[in-house]
C-alpha cells in the first residue's frame, strides 16, 4: 500500500499543494487503490516569474530543466529508489501562458493544453493510471478546466467500434487510453470546491457520450436504435424529472409534420421527433425557459440527389446535433439543474427508397408553410422545421437553440474548428460566445440578411429548401429563422465543421461532440437568472458577476492532501 517511503517522498515534492505533516487518502467518487507509481505535476507559468516553491523552486531555478519548462516543453524526471519510495515517475506540465497574454481565452486554452498534453504524455508510454497535483496558483476552475480537457483527450474511438467481450478488462489496458487519475487537493480545496472541480467532469463526460453515440456505425444506430437510447436515460434518471414523449412514423404525417416524415419515409427505420423533457422542482417559474433541439439524421446519403464518394462516408455523423441535445439533457438532469429544459431530437434517415421524397415535391410544413423541394440533400433544414414548430407550439420557451452539422459552406467559410452562430437576438448571440469561449467550444457570428432571406422564397410555393451555391449557411438559417415565433429568442449552431474531426488514418472522420458542453454550460448559467423568466440578460442576472468568481475561486492551502479518484472511461 502507500507505506512511509512514498509519505517521504511526497511531502518532500509537494510543499507548495499541501503541507509535509499529514497526507490522508480519502474516497472521492470511488474507493480508492494504491496511489499510482506515476506522479504528473501541472505547472502555472506564474511558478516561472515568482521562482516556484518548494521542491518546483529547486526545478524552476536557471538550468535546462527550467528552460524546457519555460519553452512549454513537457519534462520527464525519473527519481532514484532510495529516495522516491512509490513514485518511478515525475512528469512536469507547464501550462505556458507568454506574459503578453492577459486574455482569459489564452490562459483557458494553455490550461487545456496541459491537460490534454499530460494524457498525451501518458498514453505515449502506456501508463493507465496517475496521480495529478496542480500548482497552488490555479483556480478549482481552472483545474477542472485541465481535467476536463484531459478526459475529452483521453476518449478512444476504437472503444467505441469493440465489441465488449468477457476479457474486456485485458482490452481496457491496452495502452490506448488511461483508466484513473487520482487528483490531488489541498483539504481545503476538496471540501471547498470540488463540486466546481466535478461539474467540469462532468462536462466533459458529456461530450463522450456524445461521442459514444455519433460514433456509432449507421446500420446499428437508426431513428430507432436513438430512441432506445433516450428510453434508457430516462428509466435510469435518479429522479422523476426527466420525461419521454415520442411521435414516430405515419403518426408525423397524420399530425402534419410532414417535412419530416417526407425525407425519413424510404428508410427501413420510421422518422421520428423525441421531445425530453425536464421539469426542476426547484425552478423558479414552471415556464419552459429554454429549449435545445438538434438534427439526427443518422445516415445521410442526400436521397435522390445521391452523395458522391468522398462526401457520403462522414454521413453517419450528420446526427451530431441531437447526439450533443441527449447527452446535454442527460447530463443536465445529472446535474439536477434548477431551471425547466426541454430537449427535442429530430431524427430520420435520408435514403433512397421507393417511399423516397423527389426534387420538385411540394411539402407542408407542420407550421403552415409550403416548401418546394429544390435538393433531397437539403433534409436537415426539413427535420428542424418541424422539430422548431413543434417546441414553439407545444412548450413556448423563451429560448431555443438548434444545434445542427447543416451545411458544408460553414465550413468553408470558418474551418473545421469553429461553428457558426446566428440569431434573433443580440443579448443571445454575446451570451452564446461567452459560454462557448468558457468552455472552448469556439464560436463565430454570422449574418441573415435580407438577400438570404430572398434567397429562399419559393417559386411555386411560400419557401424552397435550398439557395444558390453562395452564402449557403447563411440561407440555411434564414429558412430556419421562419419557423421561429417572432417573440422568442432563437440561436442556430452550425457545427459542421469542428462537429467532424478529420483522421489521418482512414477516410472517415469522427465525431467529436462539439457544442455539447456549450449548451450544458448555457443552462447552468442561464439558471443563475434573478427573476427565472428567461428575460433577463446575463449582466441583468448578475451572471457575469457569477463567472468572475467562478474564475477567482482559489484551490490553495498548505493542509493536508486529498484525492479525488476519476474513472477516465
Amino acid at each position: 500500500y502507500m507505506g512511509l517511503q512514498y509519505l517521504q517522498i511526497m511531502n518532500r515534492l509537494l510543499v507548495p499543494f499541501c503541507s509535509p505533516a499529514k497526507l490522508a487518502f480519502v474516497k472521492g467518487t470511488h474507493e480508492l487503490a494504491s496511489p499510482s507509481p506515476t506522479l504528473a505535476v501541472i505547472v502555472n507559468s506564474k511558478d516561472f516569474e515568482e521562482g516556484g516553491a518548494g521542491f518546483l523552486k529547486k526545478i524552476i531555478s536557471p538550468g535546462p530543466i527550467a528552460d524546457d519548462l519555460k519553452r512549454g516543453k513537457h519534462v520527464w524526471l525519473y527519481p532514484s529508489l532510495a529516495e522516491s519510495g512509490s513514485i518511478r515517475r515525475l512528469l512536469l506540465v507547464p501550462a505556458k501562458v507568454n506574459k503578453k497574454d492577459t486574455a482569459k481565452d489564452k490562459i483557458t486554452e494553455a490550461i487545456r493544453k496541459a491537460g490534454e498534453g499530460a494524457i498525451k504524455e501518458l498514453k505515449a508510454r502506456k501508463l493507465h493510471e496517475a496521480t495529478v497535483a496542480f500548482s497552488d496558483k490555479f483556480s478549482a476552475t481552472e483545474i477542472g478546466k485541465c481535467i476536463n480537457s484531459a478526459l475529452s483527450a483521453n476518449f478512444d474511438m476504437k472503444r467505441v467500434k469493440e465489441e465488449k467481450s468477457d476479457d474486456s478488462k485485458d482490452s481496457e489496458s491496452n495502452g490506448k487510453s488511461v483508466n484513473a487519475l487520482n487528483i490531488m487537493l489541498s483539504e481545503e480545496c476538496y471540501t471547498n470546491q470540488q463540486e466546481t472541480i466535478n461539474y467540469w467532469v462532468q462536462l466533459a463526460k458529456a461530450t463522450i457520450h456524445s461521442r459514444n453515440l455519433v460514433n456509432q456505425s449507421p446500420s446499428l444506430a437508426t431513428p430507432q436504435w436513438i430512441h432506445e437510447q433516450a428510453e434508457l436515460i430516462t428509466k435510469e434518471s435518479k429522479s422523476n424529472n426527466l420525461t419521454l414523449k415520442a411521435i414516430v412514423g405515419e403518426e408525423l404525417n397524420e399530425k402534419g409534420y410532414s417535412c419530416i416524415y417526407s425525407v425519413g419515409k424510404g428508410a427501413v427505420s420510421p422518422p421520428r421527433i423525441l421531445t425530453l423533457s425536464y421539469n426542476s422542482p426547484k425552478a423558479r417559474t414552471p415556464k419552459i425557459s429554454l429549449a435545445l433541439v438538434g438534427k439526427g439524421v443518422t445516415f445521410d446519403a442526400g436521397g435522390l440527389n445521391l452523395k458522391p464518394s468522398g462526401s457520403i462516408e462522414d454521413m453517419h455523423l450528420d446526427k451530431s446535433g441531437a447526439c450533443d441535445v441527449l447527452a446535454a439533457m442527460y447530463c443536465i438532469n445529472e446535474l439536477q439543474l434548477p431551471i425547466n429544459i426541454v430537449g427535442c431530437l429530430a431524427l430520420a434517415e435520408n435514403a433512397i427508397g421507393k417511399e423516397s421524397y423527389k426534387p420538385s415535391d411540394i411539402i407542408t410544413s407542420y407550421n403552415g408553410k409550403t416548401v418546394e423541394i429544390v435538393n433531397t440533400d437539403a433534409e436537415g433544414r426539413l427535420c428542424l422545421a418541424d422539430a422548431l414548430s413543434h417546441i414553439s407550439e407545444h412548450f413556448k420557451p423563451d429560448i431555443i437553440i438548434d444545434a445542427a452539422t447543416l451545411t458544408g459552406a460553414c465550413m468553408v467559410a470558418l474551418g473545421r474548428t469553429t461553428a457558426g452562430l446566428f440569431s434573433n437576438n443580440e443579448e443571445l448571440a454575446a451570451e452564446l460566445i461567452k459560454v462557448s469561449e468558457e468552455v472552448g467550444e469556439p464560436l463565430w457570428r454570422l449574418p441573415i440578411l435580407p438577400e438570404h432571406i430572398n434567397e429562399i422564397k419559393g417559386r411555386v410555393a411560400d419557401l424552397k429548401n435550398c439557395g444558390s451555391r453562395y452564402g449557403g449557411a447563411c440561407t440555411a438559417a434564414a429558412f430556419l429563422q421562419e419557423f421561429i415565433v417572432n417573440s422568442t429568442k432563437w440561436a442556430h449552431l452550425d457545427i459542421a465543421g469542428p462537429a467532424m474531426e478529420e483522421s489521418s488514418k482512414s477516410k472517415v472522420s469522427l465525431g467529436t461532440g462539439f457544442g455539447t458542453q456549450t449548451m450544458i454550460h448555457y443552462a447552468k448559467l442561464r439558471s443563475y437568472n434573478a427573476r427565472g423568466n428567461g428575460e433577463e440578460t446575463f449582466a441583468a442576472a448578475g451572471v457575469s458577476k457569477k463567472i468572475e468568481e467562478e474564475q477567482n475561486n482559489k484551490c490553495s492551502g498548505k493542509d493536508k492532501a486529498q484525492l479525488i479518484h476519476i474513472d477516465m472511461h
